[in-house]
C-alpha cells in the first residue's frame, strides 16, 4: 500500500512536471508568435514611412525644379523689362530732341 501510494505520487509527479513543461512551451510559443507579429507589423510601418518619405522627396525634387523655373522666368522678365525702359528711355530721348 505504501508502495502503491509512493508510484501514485510519482506518477502524479511525472504528469505535473510533463503539464508544466507542456504550458511553457504553449507560452513560449505564444510569446514566439505574438514577437513575429509585432515584427511584422514594424516591418509594415518601416515600409510605408518610407514610401511616404520617398514620396515627400519627389514633391520636394518637383516643387524645387518649379521654383527654379520661375527664378528664370522672374530674371528673363527683368532682363526684359530692364531692356524695354532703355528702349523706351531712348525713344523718349529721341523723341525730344526733335
Amino acid at each position: 500500500m505504501i508502495l502503491d501510494a509512493e508510484n501514485r505520487s510519482e506518477t502524479i509527479k511525472k504528469e505535473i512536471t510533463i503539464e508544466a513543461k507542456e504550458e511553457a512551451h504553449r507560452m513560449r510559443s505564444e510569446v514566439e508568435r505574438e514577437i513575429r507579429e509585432r515584427r511584422a507589423e514594424i516591418q509594415r510601418s518601416e515600409k510605408r514611412l518610407i514610401q511616404k518619405e520617398e514620396a515627400i522627396d519627389r514633391k520636394t525634387e518637383n516643387l524645387e525644379k518649379k521654383e527654379e523655373g520661375i527664378t528664370k522666368k522672374e530674371q528673363l522678365l527683368i532682363e526684359r523689362q530692364r531692356e524695354l525702359d532703355e528702349y523706351v528711355a531712348k525713344q523718349i530721348e529721341e523723341l525730344e530732341r526733335i
